[in-house]
């Protein structure tokens, strides 16, 4: 398989760096409007957009091998810049209560057990700058994680996710450097990576402009026909995002709104990676993260079911799920299979929790807004089961993909308007 970005150097610094660029450029449109209005505080957004310019030198740098510690001490200013975004600092150590201390074990456990695991394969001038960057990006995860634990809102918990995310990408990074090969390492690192500054940004700004801006990634570096087909596949969802932005109002139950409009905005991200082959895995991670998202929003608990009625929706579910992901690795080359295996293996199961999440949902709380959720759900479930079987079997009206798109498309304005329902109706 290709590696996701061209062989040129100066062209991957660019197609690597267009992400971060577009976010400096939405966090720098809203720096700009709030500084017109003296009354806002631009502490954090300043602070936002450092790091966000840091890390698109630190990925620059990260391009040229002779260049790596130059990128590992932009990346370090990073976190350091992150963490006091968390309000990280030496008070967190005087405050300290069980909470925060048992994260920081945990963390710090983590960090120094890779770290060691990983230590005979690194230089004598990359140990202690490896050491000092696992300590900062420790403590931003803990900043992070102890944000959350005293003040928990979307916006604590975004920040916090963000956090995980880049702790997850620089372990896989460190790994693969200097342990053991990891399969599609491009790929899962930057997934995680692009996954982490985004739900940082929006952990500062609103989600809006920054899901939207995220149609155009790698956008202008393909041919004329992969834009117009990227723009015919994702406009249909990105005028879902914006209606759910304007119509669906941000009353009781707190919070589903903006994890509706970053679930959407990861689906067209996904839709966007879905269009280019070599960069299909990023569009199967993406739309695995929407599944979760979504799994979150039917989520209602199961008390008032009968446990073998819940155990029955999700084994059947997961048995469907199970069979077409063996029919379908049945097909795959030998030497594909063991990482195959695992994405699409967890991608149902995320899948298949999507749905027998919506169907508690709809059992535990009949009304249309729920029964709009479920049907939604199974319409998102059979457009991804189609997409399946037409990998196995060659059949006409599968291979346009009129009927899987038209699923999906209806799957997720279903999906929106059972969430509407929920403000707006019930």
């Amino acid at each position: 398989m290709r590696p996701p970005f061209s062989e040129k150097p100066f062209v991957k610094v660019i197609t690597k760096c267009g992400p971060i660029i577009l976010l400096i450029t939405a966090v720098a449109m809203d720096l700009v409007e709030k500084r017109s209005q003296s009354t806002d505080d631009i502490t954090q957004e300043f602070i936002l957009l450092s790091g966000l310019v840091f890390s698109m030198i630190g990925d620059a740098c990260l391009v040229y091998p002779s260049c790596f510690l130059l990128g590992l001490l932009s990346f370090a200013v990073t976190q350091v810049l992150y963490a006091v975004l968390f309000e990280g600092g030496p008070h967190l150590f005087v405050d300290a209560d069980r909470g925060s201390v048992a994260a920081a074990a945990t963390i710090g456990t983590i960090s120094l057990t890779v770290y060691l695991g990983l230590l005979s394969n690194m230089s004598k001038v990359t140990k202690p700058l490896a050491f000092l960057y696992c300590c900062l990006i420790s403590f931003m995860l803990w900043s992070a994680v102890v944000k959350v634990q005293r003040e928990t809102n979307d916006w604590t918990i975004f920040g916090a996710v963000g956090a995980g995310f880049f702790y997850m990408s620089d372990l896989l990074l460190a790994t693969d450097k200097w342990g053991v090969r990891i399969p599609l390492a491009q790929y899962l690192i930057l997934g995680t990576y692009y996954t982490a500054q985004l739900f940082i940004v929006v952990a500062v700004l609103s989600p809006a402009q920054i899901a939207l801006c995220f149609l155009y990634v790698r956008w202008g570096y393909f041919s004329a026909a992969k834009s117009l087909k990227l723009l015919s596949k994702c406009l249909p969802v990105v005028l879902l995002w914006v209606w759910a932005w304007y119509c669906v109002t941000s009353t009781e139950p707190e919070g589903l709104r903006s994890v509706l409009l970053v679930a959407l905005g990861v689906s067209i991200l996904g839709d966007a990676l879905l269009v280019f082959p070599t960069a299909a895995p990023g569009g199967i991670l993406a739309f695995a993260v929407a599944q979760l998202l979504y799994a979150g929003l039917f989520w209602t608990s199961a008390a008032e079911m009968s446990v073998s009625l819940a155990l029955t929706a999700a084994g059947t579910v997961l048995l469907v799920g199970l069979v077409i992901a063996s029919r379908f690795l049945k097909k795959t080359p030998t030497h594909q299979r063991s990482w195959i295996s695992i994405v699409i293996l967890c991608y149902f199961l995320l899948l298949s929790t999507m749905l027998w999440a919506a169907t508690v949902r709809c059992l535990v709380q009949p009304h249309y807004s729920s029964a709009a959720g479920a049907t939604g759900a199974l319409l998102f479930y059979a457009s991804d089961v189609l997409i399946a079987a037409s990998a196995l079997y060659s059949s006409p009206w599968l291979k346009g993909r009129t009927l899987i798109m038209a699923l999906y498309y209806a799957a997720q304005l279903l999906i929106v308007i059972s969430i509407e329902g929920v403000f707006i109706i019930s």
